[in-house]
């Protein structure tokens, strides 16, 4: 999905709900519908960065931390003039709490549920996916995996 700025893009953005996190995330499902992909409480402990950062944004705007929202896209690099319905649903679910990450970079481990750094992404590195975060598989991605634990890779 491409999810162009609709014709009404100026109306929507000024229907925009402020305040209350679950109508802000209700709206943006409701404007952008599949574009939000799936959610979790925070980043994995190998990306502790992130979750200490979001932390100090909240703490920042005066507001409670979420969840983590993985997206199809963000179109950062081309938001600025056809997608500004997206720069302003990432705007309004930052300014609520949430964090919004995009799934060619980011994905969740499917052992715990944390988000971790992408298939798409590892093996642009040439490193090895897990599809799980180093609490749940403790290996080092820049290395192979050893035979025995092949079976458990995602």
């Amino acid at each position: 999905m491409d999810f162009l700025d609709p014709p009404n893009v100026k109306d929507l953005i000024k229907d925009f709900p402020r305040g209350d996190p679950r109508e802000v995330l209700r709206y943006v499902n409701q404007v952008l519908p599949s574009w939000i992909v799936d959610f979790s409480n925070q980043f994995s402990v190998d990306l502790l960065r992130f979750n200490v950062e979001w932390a100090e944004a909240c703490v920042k705007l005066n507001i409670a931390p979420q969840k983590v929202i993985l997206v199809r896209e963000t179109f950062l690099d081309t938001q600025k003039t056809t997608r500004k319905l997206i720069k302003k649903s990432i705007e309004m679910l930052l300014a609520s709490g949430f964090i919004v990450m995009d799934m060619h970079n980011f994905a969740k481990c499917s052992q715990c549920g944390y988000i971790i750094v992408s298939r798409e992404r590892i093996e642009k590195f040439k490193y090895t996916f897990s599809g799980k975060c180093q609490s749940c598989f403790p290996h080092d991605p820049k290395k192979p995996l050893p035979d025995d634990l092949k079976t458990q890779e995602v």
